[in-house]
């Protein structure tokens, strides 16, 4: 038992000599990292939410299949994007697919048409919040330049352009 306390005094012994005696030079005694206890908030705190909006809002242009096939031409008024996990947190139900994103087209304040959209507008990681980043939306309709297709409640057939009214032209 007198060994190891033997030791850690000839320890210290030597480690306050070393320091007493460096003349301004570094010394051993101040190159043994000093122990920090970590700041275990930042484990304990709730990660952080990302990024994004519930809805982004656009004005874009709408059209619908018809009965016979045929499309109606493109309306320009404004569409509302948003997620699966909103529109059932929403709506307090699980009607919708938690894994897709939609459009809604308002006619009036209880009508509304919801287009379960074809393409993914926002990642994986914002969806499970119910979010969707500007980022990712802007960078799908990149990728789908700008035309935009999805099925609504009734299983009528939409299409959705994002180009400007004045371009609407170019828009399929």
């Amino acid at each position: 038992m007198k060994f190891p306390v033997l030791l850690t005094f000839v320890l210290v012994s030597f480690l306050n000599s070393a320091n007493s005696q460096t003349n301004g030079r570094l010394s051993y005694a101040r190159q043994i990292p000093t122990y920090v206890s970590p700041d275990w908030s930042l484990f304990l705190d709730e990660a952080p939410k990302a990024r994004g909006k519930k809805t982004i809002t656009v004005e874009g242009n709408v059209k619908y299949e018809r009965g016979d096939k045929t499309y109606s031409e493109y309306y320009f008024r404004e569409i509302i994007f948003t997620t699966g996990v909103n529109l059932n947190a929403s709506t307090e139900s699980n009607d919708y697919k938690t894994d897709s994103d939609y459009a809604l087209l308002w006619f009036s304040s209880d009508q509304v048409a919801i287009i379960e959209l074809d393409q993914t507008l926002a990642g994986s990681s914002t969806r499970r919040q119910g979010l969707i980043s500007e980022d990712t939306f802007n960078f799908s309709c990149q990728l789908s330049k700008y035309q935009l297709s999805g099925i609504d409640q009734s299983q009528r057939t939409w299409k959705i352009c994002l180009l400007p009214q004045e371009l609407s032209f170019s828009c399929q």
